[in-house]
């Protein structure tokens, strides 16, 4: 009998990104980046316990490129070469 989520943990491809299965986690607003728009211990945690559990393909919540882009307090912030350090852990 085929299994029908036979394909779902193989490899798979977007162009030229090779992913390690097709299991996609979507973007979510989590409310852990800093209130002054900076990537949080707890962000990289949580993005990090993601990566463990083994999906093969995460997209990260909104972040603002233009500081007047913020839809809240707690997005994170890439409209500066300050807040690279943050993402590079993630």
């Amino acid at each position: 009998m085929l299994n029908k989520f036979e394909f779902l943990l193989k490899e798979g491809h977007i162009g030229s990104l090779k992913v390690k299965n097709r299991c996609i986690m979507t973007a979510m607003g989590t409310k852990l980046p800093r209130e002054d728009h900076y990537v949080s211990e707890e962000l990289v945690d949580f993005y990090e316990a993601r990566a463990k559990g083994g999906v093969g393909l995460i997209v990260t919540e909104v972040v603002a490129v233009s500081e007047k882009g913020k839809v809240n307090l707690n997005v994170p912030g890439l409209w500066d070469d300050k807040f690279i350090a943050g993402f590079q852990k993630i």
